[in-house]
């Protein structure tokens, strides 16, 4: 991980070629995501693996894998220039770094974030920030559940053991009644989008 982060640094570096610039950015985002792989001791034999397993190991959205994939096949394919891989390497990276201070703001994990997301847009007129933060933590709650498969048809049982104890946490933090089935099927489909491939991402 400091290795990455090292390379990235040295990358933003306009002293430096652009060659060299792309390859350190290249390398930045391989060792970067490699990170936590290699913290579940897994080590793919192909390159391109660590960007296409983004969604499940970084919890990042698959247009993130999605754009660094059509980035560096148009690099490859002379469509765009070392000095336009490198900025747009840059600038997910800004973004990377804003979403971690929103996390370090908010008091949440980034995991936690998603799921605050999922349930604020609709529940911020009724319930306060702080409730709604410390509610998020239901999110420990759905892990402890979660199954081998679980989001198959044929684990109906799975899904509601994890909504019957998700019920008992918001029936605990006081929501109201009615508001129940709303932020169960939000903190349920987040759930669906960031822990499919339980337990690979756990």
């Amino acid at each position: 991980m400091r290795s990455g982060l090292a390379r990235l640094k040295d990358a933003e570096r306009e002293a430096n070629s652009l060659d060299s610039r792309f390859d350190l950015a290249y390398s930045a985002a391989h060792a970067l995501c490699l990170a936590p792989l290699r913290h579940h001791g897994l080590r793919p034999s192909k390159r391109y693996i660590v960007f296409q397993v983004l969604p499940d190991t970084l919890g990042l959205g698959p247009e993130v894998c999605e754009l660094l994939e059509k980035t560096l096949q148009r690099y490859h394919n002379r469509l765009i220039d070392a000095a336009t891989v490198v900025a747009e390497m840059l600038r997910m990276k800004q973004e990377m770094d804003a979403s971690d201070a929103r996390a370090h703001e908010l008091g949440l994990t980034e995991e936690e974030v998603a799921f605050y997301d999922a349930v604020a847009e609709n529940a911020q007129n009724v319930y306060d920030e702080k409730f709604l933060r410390d509610l998020v933590h239901v999110v420990q709650t759905i892990k402890r559940n979660l199954k081998v498969d679980w989001t198959e048809p044929h684990r109906d049982q799975v899904r509601a053991e994890i909504r019957a104890a998700v019920k008992r946490v918001l029936r605990k933090r006081a929501v109201r009644e009615a508001d129940f089935e709303p932020f169960i099927a939000r903190f349920i489909q987040q759930a669906e989008a960031q822990y499919s491939e339980w337990p690979l991402v756990a």
